[in-house]
């Protein structure tokens, strides 16, 4: 399967190091945004010129349209709402989704979840698609 993680900007470390485990259980990631990209690191988002952002923006709903299912990590408090809007377009798509961490809204409770990545990960290699 193909998996889009949405997360938080400033965990894009973090969720780089689940995006490669994910692949090792034979599966995708679609997530461009974790690519290391030059001069937009974790303290730089704001930096971004309006078209830039607005590029970026295309290509995360692109990767997401080209995934079979969408993680969100929920275990970094944000304040920005990228990944709700991800989230809220997986959900729009039909597409399959689980959170990772503490349901933050009662959107959030429209889908399965887990309470850690471990879990989930344990799940990918049950050959359980993440869904519980």
């Amino acid at each position: 399967m193909r998996f889009y993680i949405a997360g938080k900007w400033g965990a894009r470390e973090r969720l780089r190091v689940i995006a490669e485990q994910v692949r090792a259980t034979g599966h995708e990631v679609t997530s461009s945004w974790l690519l290391p990209t030059i001069g937009v690191e974790a303290g730089e988002w704001n930096n971004l010129s309006p078209l830039d952002a607005k590029q970026s923006a295309i290509l995360d709903l692109k990767d997401i349209a080209n995934s079979d299912a969408l993680f969100l990590d929920t275990i970094d408090e944000s304040h920005t709402g990228g990944r709700e809007v991800e989230y809220g377009f997986a959900l729009g798509l039909g597409k399959i989704i689980t959170t990772i961490g503490p349901k933050r809204n009662g959107f959030h409770h429209l889908c399965p979840g887990f309470d850690t990545w471990g879990e989930l990960l344990a799940a990918l290699e049950k050959g359980l698609d993440g869904q519980d």
